[in-house]
């Protein structure tokens, strides 16, 4: 089977969607047609604010997202994060400052990606929705300089088992 796979990127200050992918339709031959794997998914498009960090002790916070997946083939959800980012360019938060985890497993920070959900098989025609319990856990903020930082957790579902 071909390994297709979907991405789309959200932004923990704003959570944001590719452009591809809003509006995305499914056409009904892709879903009946199993000599065509297809694998499609969704977010929601309401910016997601994670909150404000301060000070040198570890600081949380967890938030329930939902993806929106539809299959006609088992498929498989992977979660990589891009470190988080001062708007400014002014610094980058290390590793060892960050952690992130979704559904309880912890994502790599800057490269590779981690299997979050899988099925083995095929979502109903209407798909499924998918829950991804995001948590991120920052310490140290009292060494990078104020302001706003970005970071992307990029979502991936592709299609086997």
């Amino acid at each position: 089977m071909r390994n297709l796979a979907k991405t789309f990127v959200w932004v923990t200050a704003c959570l944001a969607v590719t452009a591809s992918a809003s509006g995305a339709t499914v056409p009904p031959n892709m879903l009946v047609n199993p000599s065509m794997p297809f694998v499609s998914v969704s977010m929601q498009q309401e910016p997601v604010e994670i909150g404000t960090f301060y000070g040198p002790g570890a600081k949380s916070s967890l938030f329930q997202l939902y993806a929106h997946v539809v299959a006609n083939c088992p498929y498989h959800v992977a979660a990589s994060f891009q470190s988080f980012k001062h708007v400014h360019g002014k610094a980058v938060i290390s590793a060892k400052d960050l952690s992130v985890a979704v559904n309880n497993k912890p994502i790599p920070i800057g490269a590779g990606r981690a299997s979050v959900v899988h099925s083995p098989k095929p979502t109903p025609l209407s798909g499924v929705e998918v829950p991804l319990a995001l948590l991120v856990k920052v310490q140290g903020m009292d060494r990078y300089p104020q302001g706003p930082y970005r970071g992307a957790l990029v979502i991936t579902v592709m299609a086997g088992p």
